[in-house]
């Protein structure tokens, strides 16, 4: 990894926490390489909602480098990440999910969704699942449209 990426991702982090007020081990960096492999190295912001629940924002690291590059201040980029971690707090979605412990407010959000028990046993690990042969039935909670993806939780 360049020095100058580096530096970038330390700077992004540490002013994160400080913006944020996170604990240090809220906030982490993630190679791309690492597991679960991903499309590119993230930063996971991690808030706590009550005991065993978080919710977590995942920032596309070398985007925002590349921003960074093309003359954006980190002041604006922690801006525009606090503007959506705002929108993302005040969503349908992050609402519902404060109630995935009561079945009676979550039950019209939920849906099975089909994944190989082979391919995926990783993922699968932590998930509410009934096996068929080869297939897993997994059941997740699923809300709102929410800029083009549709957020779910298994």
């Amino acid at each position: 990894m360049e020095n100058g990426y580096e530096n970038f991702v330390d700077t992004l982090r540490q002013s994160l926490l400080k913006e944020t007020s996170y604990e240090e081990e809220m906030i982490c960096y993630k190679k791309a390489e690492e597991y679960p492999p991903t499309s590119g190295d993230r930063l996971l912001l991690k808030n706590r909602q009550k005991e065993g629940v978080y919710e977590v924002c995942a920032l596309y690291v070398r985007d925002l480098y590349d921003e960074f590059q093309n003359g954006w201040s980190m002041e604006n980029i922690i801006q525009e990440i606090m503007k959506r971690l705002d929108t993302l707090a005040r969503s349908e979605c992050f609402e519902k999910s404060k109630n995935l412990d009561s079945y009676e407010k979550v039950k019209g959000d939920l849906f099975i969704r089909l994944m190989n028990v082979v391919k995926y046993r990783d993922e699968l690990k932590n998930a509410i699942f009934r096996t068929v042969g080869d297939i897993a039935l997994v059941l997740y909670a699923g809300w709102e449209n929410w800029m083009d993806a549709v957020p779910a939780l298994k």
